[in-house]
């Protein structure tokens, strides 16, 4: 499950997915250094002070996937080849809708949104804000809408969604509306049971707003050192994306920041290989956790450091994202980043009420960053 989730998902492919020990976990980011110096040896004792640091308390998410096959199904499915195969096929359709998940949410900010309503067209219909958003919507999935994006539970609006048809290319979610349910332009959309529930992702440890004072973000309140906590930004939408990259590289190595791998939305991508043309050097970026799992990556060179430039569908357009590896990590229990929940030792378990036998996926996990100064979100022009 785990190959299948990396082969699929470059961003979370590129982090390496560690161990979540213990209730909490506490990530140490060191914001200040000693500060013992001065030409003056009695002034350079007075002054010193031990090294500066902040404490991020990360806290597991929970993601959970629930499928299931029916008795007969089962025994009509003779040879343990062919029963391998059956369940195989079955449990790939849950681990595709958790995989989604795990797609959208690393470059999201724990709001569980998966985008926003441009106009509310009927009792039945909506169009997008973003249309490239309709990637986050299958038909069946069970929708809610909540008019503030995070911070508000009490908001949700009444009812649910079921999806009924998503138009890729136009943005226009068709869906059945359950228990009265009525959204509003400018809502922000959720699957079921999300919102302010999922994993704090680039866009949370990262965001393109810097913190401000009152920040509470595992625990730290950013604002007090912005770039040490919360990575940099840089606003390259007034330039062609290539100019746009190479001066948020410019900017980033000019405090500090040293990103090796960024991460780019498909439509970005190919703008910059037609503008590159045959001056594009291409290069192999490796998944830390499988080194089998290779993406293909456009270079690009600050100063003496090369920074693989990677595609990912579930990058939002205009973004940009850079980062160091080995800074973060996704930490999950057992390491588990999905695995098949089975603590009972039971693969799958029959139903207690019906002639069927389920099985459950998911995973208790979070992104941490040991070094959040390394992240770097670039806004550059899209059409």
């Amino acid at each position: 499950l785990m190959k299948m989730m990396l082969e699929q998902n470059p961003t979370a492919a590129l982090l390496p997915i560690k161990d979540f020990p213990g209730r909490s976990l506490y990530l140490p980011v060191q914001v200040g250094i000693q500060a013992g110096r001065s030409a003056v040896f009695a002034t350079a004792q007075t002054n010193r002070v031990g090294s500066q640091q902040k404490a991020f308390i990360l806290t597991t998410i929970k993601d959970y996937a629930v499928g299931g096959i029916d008795g007969e199904t089962l025994e009509a499915i003779e040879s343990e080849e062919s029963l391998i195969d059956g369940v195989k096929d079955e449990m790939e359709g849950s681990f595709e809708i958790l995989q989604r998940s795990i797609a959208v949410h690393v470059h999201g900010d724990g709001s569980g949104s998966i985008g926003q309503i441009g106009t509310d067209d009927s009792a039945t219909q909506l169009t997008l804000s973003n249309r490239y958003d309709a990637v986050n919507f299958f038909v069946g999935q069970t929708i809610q809408a909540n008019p503030n994006k995070t911070g508000n539970s009490g908001t949700l609006r009444a009812g649910t969604g079921t999806v009924t048809k998503v138009g890729h290319d136009s943005g226009v979610i068709t869906y059945t509306a359950n228990g009265g349910f009525n959204p509003s332009a400018s809502d922000y959309l959720y699957t079921e049971g999300d919102y302010d529930a999922k994993m704090k992702g680039l866009e949370g440890w990262n965001p393109e707003t810097a913190p401000t004072g009152g920040d509470s973000f595992f625990s730290v309140d950013r604002s007090s050192h912005v770039t040490e906590l919360s990575g940099h930004r840089f606003d390259a939408s007034s330039f062609n994306p290539i100019d746009g990259i190479n001066k948020g590289l410019a900017h980033a190595s000019a405090f500090g920041c040293q990103p090796t791998v960024m991460v780019v939305n498909p439509m970005e991508m190919f703008a910059i290989k037609q503008d590159l043309g045959n001056k594009a050097i291409v290069d192999l970026a490796k998944s830390p956790n499988d080194p089998t799992v290779q993406f293909e990556s456009v270079v690009f060179v600050q100063g003496n450091r090369k920074v693989k430039l990677v595609e990912d569908v579930n990058c939002p357009r205009g973004v940009v994202r850079g980062f160091k590896p080995e800074d973060g990590a996704i930490y999950a229990r057992k390491k588990g980043f999905p695995r098949i929940l089975s603590r009972d030792g039971n693969t799958m378990r029959a139903e207690a009420s019906a002639d069927a036998y389920q099985w459950r996926l998911g995973f208790y996990a979070q992104m941490g960053w040991k070094r959040p100064k390394n992240l770097l979100r670039i806004k550059i022009a899209y059409s």
